[in-house]
């Protein structure tokens, strides 16, 4: 064999390699004409992949410190006393003989409803009349009254026009004989005292007993 055919030789191989697609990561038969054998190329060293990055980790939050708990004794702790509860008064009195602090909240209690509409029978809020105006005073002590002004009149203790006190009743003739209205002295003594009553023009309003037309429909004033 000379060197032309060697030559021949190895195009040939190399024509065959490159149309057969040999990868050059796979082991290829040589023949070496040289040493006439044949020889396998060492396959190349592929390339270690590159390392992947590490994920990143978002840095955990600093929890706070967790508070101690803390555990008071109830025991010592002051708890606020609930309110007393007002105490119904039984009447032990005798008729006329309330004393300052009875009168005080009577006319308190009258006062509140200055204002409220007059209404025949009424005895709320929505409208009231002259007696009933009383009655809802005086439940203020635990008193029950009459419910029209003339059984007011005929009950309560009679006492004169000079006697006239703050807590007295007042009655009045303004619907023919005998009594029709009632009021509550409020301020004043005798004469000059100044009363609260259901006006069926004005509603709840004060008055004076000195006024002409009231001194001239005045019959009488008792206590309780």
């Amino acid at each position: 064999m000379n060197v032309r055919h060697v030559y021949l030789s190895l195009a040939c191989c190399i024509f065959i390699g490159m149309a057969s697609g040999c990868s050059p990561y796979r082991k290829v038969a040589r023949y070496d004409y040289l040493a006439n054998k044949p020889s396998i190329a060492p396959e190349p060293e592929r390339p270690a992949p590159s390392p992947r990055p590490a994920p990143r980790t978002r840095p955990a939050a600093e929890e706070p410190a967790e508070s101690p708990l803390i555990i008071s004794d109830l025991s010592d702790t002051p708890s606020t006393p609930a309110p007393p509860k007002k105490k119904r008064r039984n009447r032990t009195k005798a008729i006329g003989s309330l004393d300052s602090r009875d009168v005080a909240e009577v006319i308190q209690s009258a006062k509140q409803y200055t204002g409220v509409p007059y209404v025949y029978g009424g005895m709320s809020r929505k409208g009231m009349d002259c007696s009933g105006l009383m009655c809802l005073a005086f439940k203020e002590i635990d008193i029950t009254l009459p419910r029209t002004s003339r059984e007011m009149a005929a009950k309560g203790k009679k006492i004169s026009k000079s006697e006239i006190r703050p807590g007295a009743l007042v009655f009045f003739n303004t619907k023919g004989p005998g009594v029709s209205h009632v009021g509550l002295v409020v301020e004043g003594t005798g004469a000059n005292a100044t009363f609260l009553h259901a006006s069926s023009s004005r509603g709840v309003t004060t008055d004076e007993l000195s006024d002409p037309y009231w001194k001239g429909k005045f019959i009488k004033a008792v206590t309780y």
